[in-house]
Formats: C-alpha cells, structure tokens, sequence
C-alpha cells in the first residue's frame, strides 16, 4: 500500500564487522598517503616485511638435531618404523614422530643442502605470506607489527628440522579450524582431521592440537556453523587421530613431555655439565634480536586483548586464553618459542582490530607516521644484523667431514656415548660399522634413563672414574658404567668446554682438534692408537710450531656460510674464536692466542673474554712447571681479567706488579691490544732483565718465531733465578721433543 505525501524509505544496508575492518584497514593506509603518495605507505610495508622475511630464511641450517632426523629419515625409508630404537642401543621405545626426517633426507639426497635450504625457505615464504593475508586487507601497526615479529620469531624453528613440523601443524590447525568453525561443512572437518594425522606423525608437538583448536573455537562461540552434537563427534575424532602412529596414545605423553621442556630441568639440584645442559634464557640460546621480538610481540598481545574486553568478551578470552598458554610454553622451554609466537601471533591477527580503535589510529599526525617509522627500524635490524647471519647452505657448526675423517671405516664392535644430540646426531649420520650410539638426551627423558646419561655425564666432568656410592644409593665412577657398555667412542660438541677440559688428564684422548664434535676413543684401544699418535703430533705443532693462522676460505662447500664468497665476515669471526676456546679448553693456550691475535689484526675484533682465558691458562701452567710465575705473565693475566671484567682467582701468589719495568708494562698492554710486533721491538730495545727477556721469548714462541724465542731461552737457561731458569728449561725442552716429533 502506498502512503501519499511520503517516500519510500530505502533502508542502507548495515555493514558487517569485516566491512568496517576493511573500511577503517583502508582509511588508515590513505591516511599515510599524505606523507609518502598514494598508497605508498602499504608499498613500504610490504618492502620492509619482504626484507625481514628474506633476513630470517636466508641464513644457513643450524640446528643441532639437523643429522639425527636426516638419520632417522634414512631408516625409515629402508623400511623401519621405529628408527630411534634401531639406531640407539638402550631405547625400546616406538616414536609418534617417526616420519619427521623423511622429507628432509629426501631433499639432502636428492639436492644435497639446495634441497635443505629450498625446503627452509618454502617454511618460512609459506608461514610469511599467510601472515600477510591476514594483514593486507587491515593493515595498521599494530597488524604490521604483529606479523613481522611472528616472522622474527619463526627463526628457531627454521634452523630445525622438527620444529618445522610443528610450526606448520600450528599454523595449518588454526587456518582450518577457523574455515570449519565459520562454515561447518564435513570438507573442512575432513582437511582438520588430515592436518591431526599428519602433525601426530611427522612433529612432536602434537599435544597442541586439540588446545589449538579449542582455543580457535572460544573466538567463535556466537558464530560458528557447527552445531553442539556436532562439535562433540568432532572432538572425538580428532582426539582419535592422536592413536594414528606407531606410538599409539602414549604418543601424546611423550608429545608433552617434549614441549614441557624436560630437558631444560636440572635433575641433580647440583648444576649440570654435559648430557643435561642448565636452563638457558632466550637471549643466551637466540642472541637478543628474537627474544625481543617475542617480548613486543606478547605486549601487542595484551594491549589487542584488552581493547575487546569491552566490545567482544569473547575475542578477549579467546586471545587471553591463548596468550597464556603461549607464555607458559615458551616460559618452559625456549625451544618452544616459535611456537609460542606463531600461536599467539596469528590468534591475534584472526582476531583483527576492533574498528573503532583503527580509526583512532588515524587521528594524530605522529600515528599517521608510526608504520613507516617501524617500518625503517625493522629494516635497520635485519641490514645491520645480516651480514654475520645471511648466507646459503649448513652451518659450519654441523660441519661432520672433520669427524668422518678422523674414523676408520670399520671399527671394533662397541657402541658410542654422546654428550648432545648434535654429537649423536653425526655419528649417526656417519654411520660408522663397528660401533652402536647409546642414547640420546631427549629419547632418555621419554624412556626414563635421563638420570644414567647425567650421572655418566657428571662423573666424566668431576673425572670420578673409580667406584663410589653417590647420595641416592647408586653406584658410580665412569669406567665401570662405560666398560659396562662397551663404550669405544666419548663424542662431545665442541661448545662443551667444560667437559673437554675435564677430559684432558684422563685416558680418553681426542682424535681430532678443529671438529665441531670432537671423538675421543682410550689410549688402550688399538684400533685408535696410530690416530692418537697423529693427534698428539698435531697438538704439540699448534701450540709450539712455526705456523700462522688463516681464517677458513669460502671454498663452495654445503657448509661455508660465504657460500657464494661475498666475505661475510660475522660467522667466520665467531668459528675462529670457537676454535681458540676448543684449544683453551684442550691445554693449547698459545695455539689459542695466535688465532685470536690474527683475529685482531685482520678484523680489530676484542675477544676480551676468550683472551683473558688463554692468559689464566699460561698462568697455571707457568705455576705447575715451576711453582712461581714470569712477572710477565701475572701481568699480562691480571690486566686481560680486568679488560674482560672476569675476577681472578686466588689460588697462586702473584709476583709484586709494582717491581715490573716501564718497558714490560708498555709491552703487555702491545701485547693485549694484538700488536705483538711492537711489544717485540719494545722488550728487545728497553728490556734489561732477566723477566723482560723471557716476556719476550712468550712472545716471540707464541708468534712462531722459534728461532729467536730458543736463543732468549738459552741465555735464559743459565739466569741466577731459579724460577726462570726451570721455565726456560722446561720450554726449551718441550720445543726439542716438537723437533723430534
């Protein structure tokens, strides 16, 4: 019926939520106009996003279970579907993730580290680009943000084959999640259910699938298509997808256990050495870049969290609830990190702004410029950060032809402790006939043995090799745990200082000095007696012989980080100071002080710490062969310790400082600051004592200049001090028997 005098009223449909997201999305970007041309501040995002994309999967594979699931990958496809408990020689166990290196050793065979590194990148260009789905259509800072620094964050899972895995199953169980919530149709279950299968068999963090899911639905309580019957049929058959693997339903026990962080625990109260690292902060395990990054991240977090509190209690309990369950995961274990960010990061993001708060992001002319100021900044990190981390390949930390080399072929039947799974994970790989690994830190903690590996750990450390009673009961001393087991090879990564010092007084001997996992076998055992001898040879010739030290050359390899020979300069300085602590560690202290002294010289490096350890080393030896010291040498250690902030310990008398000469304090400080030819000119012309001379003959030796430094010697010899005269005979003998080997 038609009323006379009015017009019909046409009603303006309403606008959705999305709608008006987008709406205020896109007035936010007109808003940058202003400053940078039409749409130029969404170009400018995008730029800087791609460059941090490209400066977190453009950095070599480092993570240390890279040769254990490669390893494990090979079994498989040979047929096993237990390959831990085949390659280990106490686990009796099955494992869930049993198919997690199987594509990664496919790629390595067929494309050798190419392969590693596409698949790498896949990861994370896959990850990034859904992120930036998320963003394109409400981009602000706070979603520019959000985004980048779950990219950021993604770095430790990148370096890892496994964590891979979990990071995909997080992300693929949240994008379906959301699909199958929002349309209910049994296609989208379906694909959800496929995402569980694959997750229980290929990732270990598969206990997070069922609360991811859960988590996604708390966002969709009032709009969801899928009914209450049917979420409870849901539920039981995802939950049912955890029995789908050779692990069965304990499978999830183990998956937890791997999240929980076990490996973290110290389970002595003591401290722990070896087997059982102590609990690391992020910043001592991923630098300070990614931590920060995650830090930002959980504080954007709660701020989106709190602008819903009002408008979507829903949304606010849905990113309250994930937002704890990812502190509590990363607070865990830093291992769990990545996952923690992806979770939290793309919560949020499905969340989106409300949009009243993105229109009051366009208010104020300094809000209008904040996305490109964050934009400049995240591009200043990844351009001063990328040059010590970008490059193509393995890192050379997982470099296993030293160890290779250092093995006979055929080895007597026995089997092999390992320290870490990296150690593990390249006997592994290597596959040596002869000798069986033991266990590995993380399959103990899943079959109860934890404790064994650490007591074998701690007794090596504190070099307890005859039988004792430990406090609990137990038996202890190494030799009969490792004659028990038949033990022919000691494997420990050379970041495992502690236990490679420990090692030097007993008879466990290394078979090699520049690996990054260095294998030790006894002086007893005759399969390795000839490779010992070689060994010895080479350590009296680093640490005495007429030799200069060259920093390693890109030569094309899988595992030079300057793949291409761009002279990246960051990670061959951090390889050369690895392998002066390694030497340190070994009793090679001035081996140790040429590699950091043509540190110095070629990049002006200040390895102050590592220097400062070298310099305590010189000093206990000098106090073992002659129970005094060179004033030379206390002076030398008491200003490194200074210099690296490290106290130094009173378990020697010093020599009066004070009696020292102009000239040898003059020299120490050339000495120090790696200008060693000048502390050589300046002792040589202004040293007039017996201690300036055998300062410089410390120089001259540790430089390589034997015949120089054995003509001070000789002089010194007949000195009217005792104590120089012992150390000048000492050093000069220990220079004949280099000569005669």
């Amino acid at each position: 019926m038609k009323v006379s005098g009015h017009k019909p009223v046409s009603k303006k449909p309403a606008r959705t939520p999305s709608a008006a997201v987008a709406a205020s999305g896109a007035s936010d970007r007109s808003s940058g106009s202003t400053l940078f041309g039409e749409d130029s501040t969404t170009r400018f995002a995008l730029i800087a996003y791609v460059v941090v994309v490209l400066w977190i999967a453009l950095q070599p594979l480092a993570g240390d279970d890279l040769w254990w699931d490669l390893s494990r990958g090979r079994e498989v496809l040979k047929g096993s579907i237990a390959p831990s408990r085949l390659m280990l020689e106490l686990d009796d166990q099955s494992e869930s993730d049993w198919l997690g290196g199987v594509i990664g050793f496919v790629s390595y065979a067929a494309f050798d580290s190419n392969g590693l590194m596409l698949f790498r990148c896949g990861f994370v260009f896959g990850v990034a680009f859904l992120l930036w789905r998320c963003v394109r259509d409400n981009l602000s800072t706070t979603t520019f943000l959000l985004a980048s620094l779950t990219v950021i964050c993604l770095l430790p899972a990148a370096n890892s084959v496994s964590l891979v895995y979990d990071v995909l199953g997080t992300v693929a169980t949240l994008w379906f999640a959301g699909r199958w919530l929002l349309d209910g149709r049994s296609v989208s279950l379906l694909i959800l259910l496929g995402v569980g299968l694959l997750w229980a068999n290929l990732g270990a963090g598969y206990a997070l699938f069922l609360p991811i899911v859960i988590g996604a639905a708390i966002g969709r309580l009032w709009e969801s298509s899928v009914s209450r019957n049917g979420g409870i049929v849901a539920s039981l058959l995802l939950a049912a997808t955890a029995w789908v693997n050779p692990r069965g339903g304990l499978g999830i026990l183990d998956s937890f256990q791997r999240i929980r962080g076990s490996l973290d625990v110290d389970v002595s109260g003591q401290g722990t050495v070896g087997v059982i690292q102590a609990w690391q902060t992020w910043s001592e395990r991923y630098g300070g870049v990614v931590p920060l990054a995650f830090v930002i991240l959980s504080v954007l977090a709660v701020g989106l969290q709190f602008c819903w509190l009002k408008r979507s209690p829903r949304r606010f309990w849905q990113i309250g609830s994930v937002w704890i369950a990812g502190q509590w995961l990363a607070w865990t274990s830093p291992t769990n990190l990545s996952l923690a960010a992806v979770w939290i990061g793309m919560t949020c993001l499905s969340a989106r702004l409300p949009a009243d708060w993105v229109a009051k992001d366009s208010v104020t002319r300094w809000k209008r410029g904040l996305l490109p100021a964050c934009c400049l900044v995240l591009v200043g990190i990844a351009a001063v950060k990328a040059p010590a981390d970008m490059g193509w390949g393995i890192d050379e930390q997982q470099d296993f032809r030293y160890l290779q080399s250092a093995l006979p072929a055929v080895l007597p039947a026995g089997t092999g402790w390992a320290d870490s799974l990296r150690s593990g994970g390249m006997i592994a790989w290597i596959n040596p006939e002869g000798v069986r690994l033991q266990d590995l830190p993380h399959r103990a903690v899943l079959g109860g043995r934890l404790r064994q590996q650490h007591d074998i750990a701690r007794d090596l450390a504190e070099q307890r090799k005859t039988s004792y009673y430990r406090s609990n009961g137990s038996q202890g001393g190494w030799w009969l745990s490792l004659q028990d087991r038949q033990t022919q090879l000691l494997l420990v990564e050379a970041d495992n200082l502690e236990l490679i010092a420990a090692l030097e007084p007993t008879l466990w001997k290394p078979l090699t000095l520049d690996s990054p996992v260095v294998a030790y076998a006894s002086t007893g055992n005759s399969a390795y007696s000839n490779r010992i001898l070689e060994t010895l040879q080479q350590r009296h010739f680093v640490d005495r012989g007429p030799w200069s030290y060259q920093r390693p050359q890109s030569t094309g390899s899988p595992f030079d980080r300057d793949r291409f020979g761009l002279a990246i300069e960051g990670g061959a300085i951090g390889q050369s100071i690895r392998q002066a602590e390694v030497f340190t560690a070994m009793g090679l202290p001035n081996a140790a002080m040429r590699i950091l002294h043509a540190e110095q010289l070629r990049s002006g490096a200040e390895p102050a710490e590592a220097i400062a350890r070298c310099q305590m080393m010189l000093l206990h030896r000098e106090y073992k062969r002659a129970d005094r010291c060179s004033q030379f040498q206390a002076l030398a250690t008491t200003l490194a310790c200074q210099r690296a902030g490290i106290a130094l310990a009173d378990a020697f008398p010093l020599p009066d400082l004070s009696e020292c000469s102009d000239a040898m304090r003059g020299a120490v400080q050339l000495y120090l600051d790696g200008r060693w030819r000048e502390a050589i000119e300046l002792l040589g012309v202004g040293g007039l004592s017996d201690q300036d001379r055998y300062g410089l003959a410390i120089v001259l030796l540790q430089l390589g200049d034997l015949d120089d430094g054995r003509a001070v010697l000789v002089a010194l010899a007949e000195s009217d001090d005792s104590a120089l005269r012992l150390l000048a005979s000492e050093a000069l003998a220990s220079l004949e028997f280099d000569l005669a080997s």
